[in-house]
């Protein structure tokens, strides 16, 4: 019986590069956002990760780069303040203040 090519077991580090990745692309990825990995089957073999070779593309669909966000938790909010700029003779007067 021949071996199916989509069906092999690959480390994460692995399927990165084949999809032209950094190598631990995969591995953040699962640190960072577990639940694109929903429903894929991983197994740990030492310190590696494995998982089939025919799960990439099913992970490549679950990457949003905008759009509805795949996640529950709600967005951070921060205060934005804004920085004006000191006047000249301000900051002429401050120069010459610290000299």
């Amino acid at each position: 019986m021949a071996k199916n090519e989509r069906n092999e077991w690959i480390t994460l580090a692995k399927a990165s590069q084949k999809i032209g990745k950094n190598s631990k692309y995969f591995s953040n990825l699962l640190g960072r956002r577990p639940e694109y990995f929903k429903g894929v089957h991983l197994k740990k073999l030492g310190t590696a990760y494995v998982m089939k070779e025919s799960n990439i593309p099913k992970i490549l669909k679950r990457i949003k780069k905008g759009g509805v966000r795949l996640v529950d938790r709600p967005i951070k909010r921060t205060k934005v303040r804004a920085i004006l700029p000191l006047s000249p003779r301000i900051l002429y007067y401050t120069i010459l203040w610290r000299c």
